[in-house]
């Protein structure tokens, strides 16, 4: 074999590493395409950032690009500097020219100005992404609308809608035009600071706006797709693998099969994909990179065995990931993933050796010279990280371990070199470091492989031989059984992974050039100066993980119906009081409040506070204290027999949580914010409401005032406005609701800005209309998180700073919430 080749390998080595790229890696200083695609990316990253704006300004670079060209052509310099410019430049047009307005379209515009949710109808063709329902109550897909009828007035506008349909009467393909009458909002999600969640994603794909349909006649199909629509008989495969596998594939497979196929994750969402995380095996669940590299790897080394032409076998490989990526439902993830692997496989057609950095820097060009707002999408970026570890790394480590066994270095190879690259990201994303990740992946990827292959003999046979398809349907019992089994053994004990907070964008670099200087410790020569650079990036990563003076802050966070408030001093002492709602769908502790404290550096908290037992109160708690260290619980001196307190004590009983009850008159050490106990007084009556009974806490930050009153309700509130509580931000007792907010309390209180948490529409207690009407007669700034997303309070050269995360991302919110949306300094 060959010591030394330039990159990963073509498909004639395959049959010689079982499967595997062998070839050495090499730095990819000397390919051109490679630092093309980095100042690219560069000048994306300005254009979006802000730093290089607008039309002129990049054209005014690109020209200084052709003006140094023409001066000096003959100098190497020269030219290097006009190529980096017009790049730079052709990077940040290309991104400004997309994005010259505001996130927003025609509709969300309108039904904005609506203020809540409106009931109106939509008309317009589905889209591509999430196109079949697979559950017989709900469906969800999207659709470019181009007609909006609200009451008697229909407008042709144009924009993109999510459709939630629930007890759905048929399925809706690509290319079909339909009709959806329902509840149309352009909240699509919870929104908070620090992180990137559903409503950002679906943003970026042009989704401004969801319309809830609630019955099976409230979708109707105007005209069925083109024929001749690819993306018609995409979205038709899709269905008809869905309708064969359901009637070949035994139950408990179903939902994994439909995960890793069809990227159908409802089934193998939750709970049920919480011991693939722990184990590091996720990614099997994700339709994209890795899946795209097994059946690259598995192909090519099928066809090195049976077809002799290179050109030949590269034009075969080429189809086989075409058609995986289309029998995957052309999701936008799979195409990626081909798209990278056949810029790969181009070299091969002209019969020169592949190359792997210029091939990803081709891809990447293509990409996101298509779509730049991909570059931003965590789906993308773990997909392109994968595919480029697998084939930047995978024969280097497999040279390097030379003293195994070639049928364990292969294997080994790939399951370590597959997560290499992308492990910062996939910790943002998911917040988890499986400590044997790449053991557990020696085991599972060659059984992934296994299910893959029977997955796709089910899927064929089921649509030519019906008869045949059970076969190999239930051939997949005990493999999956055995994926399973081993994620949940290797995931069950806790000293296999731990939770980290999400990186810096310093460490994250700090990482790939950690990786890339060890990279070249192996195979470049005067060692000595990359361990050296190695050493000093590794410990550059761990050291500017977080921040390294993080800003004080409080955050009324988006958990829907409930409460849920952050602070962090400036000193870095952390509170969190209450921790939204948990039911049977969803769980606010475990999908938003998490998220949120890791996403924004917090893996500890020193305080939980719940102000009463209320379920949109304390149901998220039950995930905090699950998943992050507590220093202390907190809880009202107004003692209750409500079950969830009751449990929540016997959880901290087991976790060795200290629980301490507070009245008035106490105080919490929070460094430089001053946090004391308003209510309740020790003798307060247990007779009172529930609500009556909750935790008051005034925080005071230097001569800013902020009161976090739970759900009081009219008793407390004449408590509290006859012992003093004023502030300046208030955040209003019990959702808004008409229990709360009494004249009284609003005059005691005298706030400049008021924060409701709920949920709206959808929130048990509606925010009520005289509620709000009071605060705006006292000239108060009313703040809705349902509206504006979380709502985060700062202090900058002495002034009190108040955004709405919908305001700072230029989101579509509600007219009605406008007055609010400049609001700053108190």
């Amino acid at each position: 074999m060959p010591d030394q080749y330039t990159v990963a390998s073509s498909v004639e080595d395959v049959s010689s590493s079982g499967g595997l790229s062998v070839r050495v890696w090499r730095l990819p200083f000397n390919r051109p395409l490679v630092w093309v695609a980095v100042i690219f990316v560069a000048g994306t990253v300005a254009g979006a950032r802000g730093i290089c704006p607008g039309v002129l300004f990049p054209l005014f670079i690109g020209s200084a690009g052709v003006i140094i060209a023409c001066v000096a052509p003959s100098l190497t310099s020269a030219r290097m500097a006009s190529v980096s410019l017009a790049v730079f430049a052709a990077g940040a047009l290309l991104w400004n020219v997309r994005h010259d307005a505001l996130p927003g379209d025609g509709i969300s515009s309108t039904v904005a100005g609506y203020g809540d949710a409106v009931r109106g109808t939509v008309e317009g063709t589905v889209r591509l992404s999430q196109l079949e329902f697979a559950d017989p109550q709900l469906a969800s897909f999207l659709i470019d609308a181009d007609r909006l009828e609200v009451g008697e007035e229909a407008q042709t506008l144009r924009g993109g809608v999510q459709v939630y349909w629930t007890d759905p009467g048929f399925a809706a393909y690509a290319g079909d035009r339909i009709r959806v009458t329902g509840d149309l909002t352009v909240a699509l999600g919870h929104v908070n600071p620090g992180v990137d969640g559903r409503e950002d994603r679906l943003r970026r794909m042009g989704i401004h706006t969801r319309v809830t349909a609630r019955a099976p006649d409230a979708v109707t199909r105007v005209a069925a797709g083109s024929w001749w629509s690819p993306r018609y008989w995409a979205s038709r495969l899709r269905y008809a693998q869905l309708v064969g596998l359901r009637k070949a594939l035994p139950e408990s497979v179903q939902p994994f099969v439909f995960t890793v196929w069809l990227g159908y994750r409802r089934g193998a969402g939750g709970e049920a994909s919480l011991p693939y995380l722990l184990s590091g095996t996720g990614h099997i669940l994700a339709v994209s990179g890795v899946h795209m590299a097994i059946v690259f790897v598995t192909v090519s080394y099928i066809l090195r065995v049976v077809v002799r032409k290179r050109r030949v076998r590269a034009v075969l490989v080429i189809i086989a990931v075409l058609l995986f990526a289309l029998m995957a439902g052309a999701r936008a993830s799979a195409m990626r993933a081909a798209i990278m692997v056949i810029a790969y496989m181009v070299a091969d057609l002209f019969d020169r050796d592949p190359d792997a950095p210029t091939a990803l820097a081709l891809s990447s060009l293509i990409l996101l010279g298509w779509h730049p707002d991909w570059l931003f999408d965590a789906g993308f970026q773990l997909s392109y990280l994968s595919v480029a570890s697998l084939l930047l790394f995978a024969g280097g480590l497999y040279s390097g371990l030379g003293f195994l066994p070639r049928y364990l270095r292969g294997p080994l190879s790939v399951s370590t070199t597959v997560q290499l690259l992308p492990l910062p990201v996939a910790i943002h994303c998911f917040h988890i470091f499986p400590l044997f990740a790449p053991l557990t992946n020696l085991v599972v990827l060659p059984l992934f492989t296994i299910a893959l292959g029977l997955t796709f003999l089910t899927t064929t046979t089921a649509l030519m031989f019906p008869w045949v398809a059970p076969l190999f349907g239930h051939a997949l019992l005990p493999v999956v059984w055995l994926i399973r089994g081993i994620a949940t053994a290797v995931a069950t004990p806790g000293f296999t992974h731990f939770t980290v907070v999400s990186p810096t964008a310093l460490a994250m670099f700090a990482y790939w050039g950690a990786i890339g200087a060890w990279g070249g410790a192996v195979v470049a020569g005067r060692r000595r100066r990359w361990i050296v650079a190695g050493i000093v990036l590794s410990l550059t990563t761990l050291a500017t993980w977080r921040p390294v003076d993080p800003e004080g802050e409080v955050v009324f966070l988006d958990v829907g119906h409930g409460d849920s408030t952050f602070v962090r001093s400036p000193g870095g002492r952390t509170l969190l009081v209450d921790a939204g709602d948990s039911s049977r769908y969803a769980s606010a502790g475990k999908w938003v409040v998490a998220p949120f404290l890791w996403g924004n550096h917090t893996g500890r908290l020193d305080y939980l506070a719940i102000t009463h037992p209320d379920r949109d109160h304390i149901g998220g708690a039950f995930y905090i204290l699950e998943w992050f260290p507590v220093g202390e619980v907190l809880l009202s001196a107004a003692v209750t027999d409500r079950p969830l307190e009751r449990k929540l004590l016997d959880v901290c009983a087991a976790r060795g949580v200290p629980v301490r009850r507070l009245a008035q008159g106490d105080t919490l050490d929070l460094g430089d914010v001053q946090v004391d106990v308003l209510h309740p007084p020790t003798d307060w009556p247990a007779t009172r409401s529930v609500n009556d009974g909750s935790l008051v806490f005034r925080l005071v930050w230097e001569d800013e005032a902020v009161l976090l009153t739970g759900d009081i309700e009219r008793d407390a509130e004449a408590a509290l406005a006859a012992g003093g509580c004023r502030a300046g931000v208030l955040k209003v007792p019990h959702h808004g609701s008409r229990t709360s907010s009494s004249p009284v309390f609003i005059r005691s209180v005298a706030p400049l800005h008021a924060i409701v948490s709920t949920g709206g529409a959808t929130g048990r207690e509606r925010v009520d209309a005289g509620v709000l009407a009071r605060y705006e007669a006292g000239s108060v700034r009313v703040w809705r998180t349902d509206h504006l997303g979380g709502v985060r309070l700062t202090r900058r050269d002495g002034q009190t700073v108040i955004r709405g995360t919908r305001i700072e991302r230029h989101y579509p919110y509600p007219l009605s919430a406008a007055p609010a949306a400049h609001a700053t300094g108190s």
